[in-house]
């Protein structure tokens, strides 16, 4: 069983414990109420209580406070789209950290292998928009035209390939050797991954985008049966980035905000901690070294807060959730599922109850955030399943998806102030 960097217990119980971008500094700051375990497997995690002194876990959280000091957020693959939300041979604006870039899909699919075309939406002739042009349809080449005098480049290399008031550029070298032409235009990497269109927006281009670690994936996806439903999105123009990453982490607004049970299974309780992971893998480049960033809390899937206010209003008893009508008492002998969240930066969170023996689930809600710009954060948002043979339009699952998004924007508008 592979062993884990570190793992975090929290102590401040009364609350499930939530973390994003935004709390990363205050989280480290807390370090005396966690212990760190070290070298420890994931056996032995789910069933060990804090040992460990305060020092310890001090020592343990500067580091790790030193190496998330080094992640560089804007070094890294941002999902911009659903796949199929991109119009083919069609420009598409995105906004990613208040950069406006062009997209457009070359073929009606949504496989990994799929042409993406990208680049920052500004002709340099007039800084008009591209996504107000057209892609050209001449050549196997994704070409963007501007609108405005017709200016067309390559979207792989943002070479300038025509000008069509200048008769010399009409026959224009589109291998890249002239990168210093003030014509050319600035071409983005791109890619599809598990359905969904990703962006490189760190310097370097293309050699930096293959340096570093790829947009990460989501295991259960690459297993046969498993199936996306219900993709949705929604873009929050008075809603930062960190917030929302951090309201969708959190499991005990769910109670009151959307009034639903269900998520009291990730909340942490005195009597059933939540285990924090948090790992660091750093992969060599060219340049400066790119810091990967993954953070996973898990914590016994059974009822904390209903259990505690059925015990205040006199009716005893921890009981599993209502099945068919009927309540089923837990059996004290069957290990509870691991309610478990995970957060790969800098956007992918899932949400999902796995089985502590086999470590599978066959449900799953994941999460995209995508940080448009200051105050302004797309989500996409979709869930992930074997147990169903087919998939269930999207139109049925919007009002569900949406109802939820719609309690929590006002809430977290008035937290932007």
């Amino acid at each position: 069983m592979r062993r884990l960097v570190g793992l975090v217990v929290a102590e401040s119980w009364r609350f499930g414990y939530c973390f994003s971008p935004a709390i990363f500094p205050e989280m480290f700051k807390r370090a005396a109420t966690r212990k760190i375990l070290h070298s420890t497997t994931v056996g032995d995690a789910l069933t060990l209580a804090p040992t460990l002194t305060s020092s310890s876990s001090s020592s343990a959280s500067t580091s790790a406070s030193n190496k998330l000091d080094k992640f560089r957020w804007e070094d890294q693959w941002y999902p911009v789209s659903w796949a199929r939300d991109v119009p083919v041979k069609k420009p598409l604006k995105v906004t990613v950290f208040d950069v406006d870039y062009v997209i457009t899909r070359m073929e009606d699919s949504t496989n990994d292998d799929t042409l993406i075309g990208a680049m920052l939406d500004e002709c340099p002739h007039k800084k008009a928009s591209l996504s107000e042009g057209r892609i050209l349809d001449k050549t196997e080449n994704c070409y963007f035209q501007c609108a405005y005098h017709g200016w067309t480049f390559d979207g792989s290399s943002g070479v300038c390939v025509d000008i069509p008031q200048v008769e010399s550029r009409r026959t224009r070298d589109t291998t890249g050797n002239h990168p210093s032409d003030r014509s050319n235009g600035k071409a983005v990497p791109a890619m599809i991954s598990q359905q969904m269109v990703w962006i490189f927006v760190g310097e370097g281009g293309l050699e930096r985008a293959l340096q570093v670690p790829p947009p990460p994936r989501i295991p259960q996806l690459d297993l046969e049966g498993f199936k996306i439903l219900g993709e949705q999105v929604r873009d929050f123009y008075e809603v930062d980035w960190t917030l929302l990453v951090e309201n969708v982490m959190d499991p005990d607004h769910g109670f009151f905000s959307h009034q639903f049970t269900f998520l009291d299974y990730y909340i942490a309780s005195k009597d059933h901690p939540q285990i924090v992971e948090e790992k660091f893998v750093t992969t060599p480049t060219d340049g400066e070294p790119c810091i990967n960033y993954k953070i996973t809390s898990s914590v016994d899937a059974v009822e904390k807060m209903v259990a505690r206010n059925r015990q205040r209003s006199g009716k005893a008893g921890v009981l599993a959730p209502k099945q068919e009508g009927k309540e089923k008492p837990i059996k004290p002998d069957v290990k509870p599922l691991r309610s478990v969240t995970t957060f790969h930066a800098p956007s992918s969170i899932t949400m999902g109850q796995f089985n502590p023996i086999s470590g599978k689930t066959n449900f799953l809600l994941a999460f995209w955030v995508s940080p448009m710009g200051t105050g302004k954060s797309r989500i996409m948002a979709a869930s992930l399943t074997n147990l169903l043979p087919f998939k269930i339009p999207r139109w049925l699952s919007t009002p569900i998806i949406l109802k939820y998004l719609d309690q929590d924007t006002f809430l977290l508008a008035t937290q932007s102030r």
